[in-house]
């Protein structure tokens, strides 16, 4: 049976400075290479990885400013999309 993609494993990165996310990433079989750098990436720049659902990162999409660095949040969109 195939996992609704609104209930789709979902990697999340937040911020160390201000706890806001800075990476989400859909835990797909297709993308593990692309997430397993981007999480290596994430925790060697110190920021937190956890692991939760694409509902939970849509209901919490508070995305961090630090540093200025323009959010993604369309990445997360465009991964959830069929």
């Amino acid at each position: 049976m195939t996992q609704p993609l609104n209930d789709a494993p979902t990697y999340v990165g937040k911020c160390a400075t201000c706890g806001l996310l800075v990476f989400a990433g859909v835990d797909r079989p297709d993308m593990a290479r692309e997430n397993a750098k981007e999480i290596a990436n994430l925790i060697r720049d110190g920021h937190t990885v956890e692991r939760t659902t694409a509902v939970w990162v849509r209901e919490h999409s508070k995305w961090c400013r630090c540093n200025d660095k323009p959010a993604q949040p369309e990445l997360l969109e465009a991964a959830v999309t069929p």
